[in-house]
């Protein structure tokens, strides 16, 4: 139950990227990379849902809308998969 809420939640939160401005995108995709890159010293739980969560809902969008971001995002997902 505490999981579809959370998963309900990041849907409400997380939604609305694809009908974003580049702008405001391009903070969003900024700040994910961000939070990828500093996530080494994480627990495996908390990154490995991060990870989840960033193929959920941004992978799509930067891959059709800022393929560079989108770029930077896998291999930063790549990375921290072979250390969660």
């Amino acid at each position: 139950m505490k999981y579809k809420a959370k998963e309900r939640r990041n849907q409400d939160y997380f939604g609305h990227l694809s009908e974003l401005n580049d702008d405001y995108l391009a903070v969003k995709m900024a700040d994910r990379i961000h939070n990828l890159r500093t996530m080494d010293n994480f627990s495996s739980k908390k990154i490995y849902y991060k990870l989840r969560e960033t193929e959920k809902y941004f992978f799509h969008v930067a891959k059709e809308r800022m393929p560079e971001a989108y770029f930077i995002m896998k291999n930063e997902v790549a990375r921290l998969k072979k250390i969660a």
